[in-house]
């Protein structure tokens, strides 16, 4: 099974909460829109969005509904698609478990 189609199968939510994004610099708020153990879509607004993070590592940290720290996840983006003030990113995640971190804004 190629690794495109076992991402496809893998079970997704539609999270559509909150978090930020950083590609190695300041954090960057970010809407997640769908999420599973494989990979996530968030959407960036604003003049940081830009359709040229594909193939850059991003680390991505998740802030749930309960008032827990977030979980930081990492990957590499996998694609861009623009939207109206922002840019669709599709994220690649890495096999590792999410850890917990504080330091995500």
């Amino acid at each position: 099974m190629s690794e495109s189609t076992e991402r496809r199968q893998s079970q997704r939510e539609h999270a559509d909460g909150s978090g930020s994004i950083s590609f190695g610099q300041e954090p960057v708020a970010c809407r997640v829109i769908d999420l599973s153990a494989t990979g996530a879509q968030v959407r960036i607004d604003g003049r940081r969005a830009s359709r040229n993070l594909v193939g850059k590592r991003a680390a991505l940290a998740l802030e749930g509904a309960k008032p827990q720290a977030p979980k930081l996840v990492e990957g590499r983006v996998v694609w861009a698609r623009p939207a109206v003030n922002g840019v669709y990113l599709g994220i690649a995640l890495d096999a590792a478990e999410a850890k917990p971190t504080a330091t995500a804004t």
